[in-house]
């Protein structure tokens, strides 16, 4: 899991374009600072070594950090009210959140309802997702939540295979 967390922040670092990689190297394409708690440690960390590193060993190096930033992004999204938080470190979505009231659209049925939907729009047919829809199935498919999420035959687990063989630039 922590390398899948590391792995969505460099990926959000890159939609952002201050990094890219191709199948060797990451590079540093802007060191400016996002304004994002979370960001910015690991694109200072990125642009302070002078070397030019693989995307995985940047992954197994900022790896440890994944907690913290799994704290604070529970933090940031119980701060929108997307999320509530319980004791015993327990969240659960807010009403509003499941309702899909967050972005005054409550017609559209839940926010759960939605994201399950707009996933297997991609894995369930020949359509070819944005970058951060790729993101997301490959974090999806990752932490082997697709069983929980689908029933899938071998063409959905070859059609997630694909998706996750894309590379966006």
């Amino acid at each position: 899991m922590n390398c899948a967390v590391i792995g969505a922040a460099l990926a959000e670092l890159s939609l952002l374009h201050r990094i890219d990689t191709d199948l060797e190297s990451l590079f540093l394409v802007d060191g400016t600072e996002i304004g994002d708690p979370i960001l910015d440690p690991i694109l200072a960390e990125i642009a302070e070594d002078p070397a030019q590193r693989s995307a995985q060993y940047w992954i197994e190096r900022l790896a440890p950090r994944a907690e913290s930033i799994i704290d604070s992004a529970l933090e940031r999204l119980v701060d929108l009210g997307v999320l509530e938080y319980h004791d015993g470190d327990f969240w659960t979505l807010t009403h509003a959140a499941q309702q899909g009231e967050l972005h005054n659209d409550p017609s559209e049925g839940s926010t759960v309802q939605f994201v399950k939907t707009r996933i297997s729009n991609f894995v369930f047919s020949r359509e070819i997702p944005e970058p951060r829809d790729i993101i997301i199935i490959c974090l999806i498919n990752t932490c082997d939540v697709f069983r929980f999420m689908f029933r899938l035959d071998e063409d959905a687990e070859a059609r997630i295979g694909f998706i996750c063989s894309i590379i966006w630039t």
